[in-house]
């Protein structure tokens, strides 16, 4: 009988089994040691479901396969994840018996039998609860995310009822959606550093050897190459802002999780594409993937899918100032990842919320968002989320007039971003840095901080990123009363926000630009519009000379007017 993969069989994972794929809570590891020794001591049928999901399944499994035929283990038989796995169960139950029974069955994609053929397996598991015995003389093993716990007692109530235990496992953070790193990359890709070009470079290796495996006859599970995909996506977006090669790899990742039913990883597929399209500022196709992915996680009761995509849903109406329908989309996310437990949604959704709430001008409701949200993202060590709260406590104290301490706050997170290169991260902070700057009243400060934002935009193809920076800088040359360097900021503008779409800001720059025309001699006007970007940078330089002449460093604030010398 050839249910799935042989006992022992973990030859789609690289290098060492010993190699973990994440590291787990210590919690976690001690409920896998109790597992171990329930497995260990199951000489006769015994039921055992395993609530673990991402990076922390994957782990989890990958244990499992070490563990199989040693040290008084039974070899377990691992069933094929989707469809095949559904019908590998019925084929078990008609085929095997007490002349050939299995000693250990591993189940790693319960959810698929959940969702095959509306529960057809599943239900023949419940209703053959009583002569499984007979079929299985050891432990029975089913993996099953943690937001669809819930079906397993609904769907096979009978089953449910004889389990032996229950065994939650979860990943620390910043451990990948499953083996997904691991699965092509070369053993050096852990030394590159992140953002680097050598790491570009191993990262689109990555996808040549990703599509190699695809092919191969030993081509690892659907699953686990839909889950390698959006890892490479997510690497590519938030180190490289590498956006047609994010898209390249949402879509194989979701064009493998179709084929299964794994509908997890479609809804973050959707998100994928719904991020790279509100970027390239096509915020139509953005919304269309969003909700797209809600309406695929709702038929699944795909909880974690639903919040994921509802937030993202929020995040697109903050985009286009649509506060309100922003607010019901992050009330709607924040419940449903406290529901499940995920302490990442969680954290990400308060902020939203603190964010909203800043953009209202209700500070002390956004301080509050922000004192819930910070302590999650450093009680699970997620170095991004901490940064990107700690530059929302900076803008805060920017809104209440501290620029000084809003500036020492966004030091602090331009280190933290530099630490995990997150180019994205230095993009926005160096911004925000000139807004600080600004506000002490250092505008040849702010107007070589927002250079510096604008060198990393422009390096990483964010034009989104590049308008913000641009409108700072307009603003900086109008205070300096430099008209050309305005001017010449203004025709750039003009032309980045019709490459976006954003009608109302296009227009409203070539107004200001056509009423400036007629003031102008021609020769004057056609001057600027072949010059523009040169005399922006002109005049950028001159700021950053009279910096430098006045023994002033861009990263350390004036003195205060008051401040006295010793």
């Amino acid at each position: 009988m050839s249910t799935g993969e042989p006992a022992g069989g973990d030859s789609y994972l690289p290098g060492s089994a010993a190699e973990p794929i994440a590291n787990l809570t210590d919690e976690s590891e001690e409920r896998l040691r109790a597992l171990r020794r329930g497995l260990r001591r199951a000489d006769r049928f015994a039921l055992f479901v395993v609530l673990a999901s991402g990076a922390a399944r994957a782990e989890v499994l990958r244990r499992m396969r070490g563990w199989s035929g040693q040290e008084g283990l039974p070899a377990f038989q691992f069933l094929p994840d989707g469809s095949q796995g559904a019908r590998a169960v019925e084929e078990l139950l008609e085929t095997a018996g007490p002349v050939q029974p299995l000693r250990g069955v591993v189940v790693p994609d319960t959810a698929s039998l959940l969702d095959t053929a509306e529960g057809r397996a599943i239900q023949a598991l419940n209703v053959a609860r009583d002569t499984l015995a007979r079929v299985i003389v050891g432990p029975l093993v089913l993996v099953l995310s943690p937001d669809r716990a819930a079906d397993l007692p609904r769907v096979a109530p009978d089953l449910f009822d004889v389990r032996s235990g229950t065994c939650e496992v979860e990943a620390l953070p910043g451990a990948t959606l499953g083996d997904a790193a691991r699965l092509a990359a070369p053993p050096e890709e852990a030394r590159r550093p992140a953002g680097s070009i050598d790491e570009l470079d191993e990262l689109r290796a990555t996808a040549a050897r990703l599509r190699e495996r695809m092919t191969s006859p030993e081509a690892p599970p659907p699953a686990a190459l839909a889950d390698a995909w959006l890892n490479l996506g997510q690497k590519l977006l938030i180190h490289h802002y590498a956006l047609d090669e994010v898209l390249a790899s949402s879509r194989e990742a979701r064009r493998l999780a179709e084929g299964i039913g794994y509908h997890g990883a479609v809804a973050a597929a959707l998100v994928l594409e719904g991020i790279v399209a509100m970027l390239r500022g096509d915020l139509e196709r953005s919304r269309k993937a969003y909700e797209h992915g809600l309406e695929i996680s709702r038929g699944a009761q795909d909880r974690l899918g639903e919040a994921t995509c509802l937030k993202s849903l929020g995040d697109l109406d903050m985009r286009v100032d649509d506060l309100d329908a922003a607010r019901a989309s992050y009330t709607l996310a924040l419940p449903i990842f406290r529901e499940i437990r995920d302490r990442l949604g969680e954290a990400n959704c308060l902020q939203s919320l603190g964010d909203l709430d800043m953009r209202v001008d209700d500070l002390d409701a956004a301080r509050a968002s922000y004192t819930l949200a910070l302590p999650i993202f450093r009680e699970i060590r997620d170095r991004l989320g901490e940064a990107n709260c700690l530059q929302s406590l900076g803008l805060l104290a920017l809104a209440a007039g501290e620029p000084r301490e809003a500036f020492q706050r966004f030091l602090e997170v331009l280190a933290r971003h530099r630490e995990i290169r997150n180019q994205v991260g230095e993009q926005a902070v160096h911004g925000y840095l000139a807004r600080a700057a600004a506000a002490v009243g250092a505008p040849d400060q702010a107007l070589i901080l927002a250079e510096r934002s604008l060198d990393i935009g422009r390096r990483i193809h964010d034009r989104f990123g590049q308008r913000i920076t641009l409108e700072l800088q307009l603003r900086l040359f109008s205070s300096l009363q430099d008209g050309r360097a305005s001017l010449a900021t203004a025709i750039l503008l003009r032309d980045l926000c019709s490459s976006l779409r954003e009608v109302d800001r296009t227009q409203g720059y070539a107004a200001l630009l056509e009423q400036a025309q007629h003031t102008l001699p021609a020769e004057a006007w056609a001057d600027l519009q072949e010059n523009a970007e040169a005399l922006r940078q002109a005049a950028v330089a001159a700021a950053s000379q009279r910096l430098q002449d006045a023994g002033r460093d861009p990263y350390a604030l004036p003195s205060p007017p008051d401040a006295t010398t010793p």
